[in-house]
């Protein structure tokens, strides 16, 4: 769950809308429920942005760094030709890439 919470007024936050991928912001007002970057305020509890739609999510630049991380860990698995099952948990995932660190060394080498 995205949280919000920790953001002030010049803080970088990390957009992922559905239809145009990422992208990086300032965040230019903060309330008691949205903070607001660009021309979208989004929900400080959830990070969903409050429109109608809801196609986009603002994230801290750690909860950015983090969802890169274990994205790059996800590809590095399927580069070995593992599949990874849905639900697994994300820290699984980076325990995976460390056990197998070896292996994608010498892929790589």
């Amino acid at each position: 769950m995205t949280n919000l919470g920790s953001l002030k007024i010049g803080d970088p936050v990390m957009i992922n809308d559905i239809n145009r991928g990422w992208s990086r912001r300032t965040v230019s007002k903060v309330g008691h429920k949205y903070v607001h970057a660009g021309d979208q305020k989004f929900d400080i509890a959830t990070g969903r942005v409050a429109d109608q739609y809801g196609h986009a999510h603002a994230y801290t630049l750690s909860q950015w760094e983090h969802i890169e991380a274990v994205e790059k860990a996800r590809k590095a698995l399927r580069g070995l030709g593992l599949t990874v099952e849905r639900g697994t948990s994300e820290e699984a995932v980076l325990r995976m890439v460390d056990l197998l660190k070896p292996m994608l060394d010498a892929k790589v080498g």
